[in-house]
């Protein structure tokens, strides 16, 4: 996917985050397209630094590519001796995600991350997931395996539950024909996982 997205030029290599907002304890940076793994650590470096020197900062990242998985950056907090909270909303591609008891897709999967170190300098307490009943990219291992996928875990385009990964196929290959309607993947813990993400969604807006 990356390295497609490379070649539509919508994702760039070698890219710094570009401070766009600086209210000391606030800062925001567009990742202009930019690797979002590189563009989210260089954005963390910052914010820790940040943090240091004033105790308390929120750091947002707009425009960025695809960031992988968001416990690496819990895990640069805690390193470094500080509690991060960390929200993500996705706003570039399809949704994937139904809201609880709705049949089509309005959210992302939309992570949440908190992590916090411990003073005996061992490895940090890191609380990191998808709000969604399971991440895209087991879904489409399932596709590629030719696998079913477990009860509970995606509904059809009529809403009802189904058990074939491709009913998300058109989202996890978008410039692929499908002749199966797309689908959605259901929220992890029903209503509740369906507000945290509905709060990631917004936090991370």
């Amino acid at each position: 996917i990356y390295v497609k997205n490379f070649h539509e030029k919508i994702l760039f290599p070698n890219i710094t985050p570009k401070l766009t907002k600086d209210d000391r304890s606030m800062i925001v940076f567009n990742g202009q397209r930019g690797f979002g793994q590189s563009v989210a650590n260089l954005a963390i470096k910052e914010g820790i630094n940040r943090c240091k020197d004033i105790g308390l900062v929120l750091v947002g990242i707009n425009n960025s590519g695809h960031m992988g998985r968001i416990g690496t950056y819990g895990e640069q907090c805690a390193k470094e001796d500080l509690i991060s909270i960390h929200f993500v909303n996705v706003t570039d591609r399809s949704p994937s995600v139904a809201p609880f008891g709705g049949t089509e897709a309005r959210f992302g999967t939309n992570p949440i991350c908190i992590a916090m170190p411990r003073a005996s300098k061992l490895d940090p307490i890191v609380l990191d997931f998808a709000t969604s009943k399971v991440a895209v990219g087991k879904i489409r291992v399932a596709i590629n395996k030719g696998e079913e996928l477990p009860d509970g875990w995606v509904i059809d385009h009529s809403g009802k539950p189904s058990n074939d990964p491709r009913v998300m196929e058109q989202h996890i290959y978008p410039n692929e024909k499908s002749d199966i309607p797309e689908g959605a993947v259901l929220p992890m813990g029903d209503y509740k996982g369906f507000g945290l993400s509905l709060f990631c969604e917004i936090l991370g807006g």
